[in-house]
């Protein structure tokens, strides 16, 4: 059986979860990204930002952190796709 992977954690629900299932044998890969390593939602930031998951707080990004440290997170990832505004097209009559 492939192993199972678990994207995105962003807060330590999670973790209890992960330990059972590899407790039993389950092979379990876990995903944190670096948003949510790096920001809580108490954080200024120059630009308006929007994640989902949202970012949360300064305990969950510590817990994030150990989780990676310990092992508990295997990996760091991202789906990130820039956001632009939609383009305007010229009209037909604007050669």
């Amino acid at each position: 059986m492939p192993p199972i992977h678990c994207s995105h954690l962003f807060f330590a629900d999670p973790f209890r979860a992960l330990a059972w299932g590899r407790g039993e044998g389950v092979e379990i890969e876990a995903e944190v990204t670096p948003h949510h390593l790096a920001l809580s939602k108490t954080d200024k930031a120059p630009i308006p930002l929007k994640f989902t998951p949202p970012v949360r707080s300064k305990e969950d990004c510590e817990d994030l952190w150990n989780a990676l440290r310990t092992g508990m997170i295997s990996c760091v990832g991202s789906d990130h796709q820039g956001g632009r505004k939609k383009a305007e097209l010229p009209k037909a009559d604007d050669t």
